[in-house]
């Protein structure tokens, strides 16, 4: 009886000490990662500014926009729009998309 609880102390320490051991050799022979490629674009300065009133455009305009601050920092939104010299007057709505004041 006593050699039976050897036995079965030195295959509860043997048998998990073996799969272990098998479990590493698997995980080493894995080939390495690739390398991670991280690419940040320039940030893109032109875009549209679409002003709406009751889902009618009142006020389009397409060019370069500034972002001095998204808000992200808990301050208001500020962004410029600066016209172009020469692109006066602006792309105004009137009552119909057709008509440009």
């Amino acid at each position: 009886m006593r050699a039976l609880a050897i036995l079965m102390a030195l295959c509860l320490l043997v048998v998990p000490t073996l799969y272990l051991a098998g479990t590493q050799k698997e995980i080493e022979q894995e080939e390495p990662p690739e390398p991670l490629e991280i690419t940040i674009p320039e940030p893109c300065r032109t875009g549209t500014v679409t002003v709406y009133a009751q889902d009618q455009v009142i006020y389009q305009y397409g060019g370069e926009i500034s972002i001095r601050n998204d808000g992200q920092n808990g301050e208001e939104i500020e962004i410029v729009v600066e016209y172009p010299e020469g692109t006066w007057p602006c792309r105004c709505y009137g009552e119909s998309e057709q008509e440009v004041r």
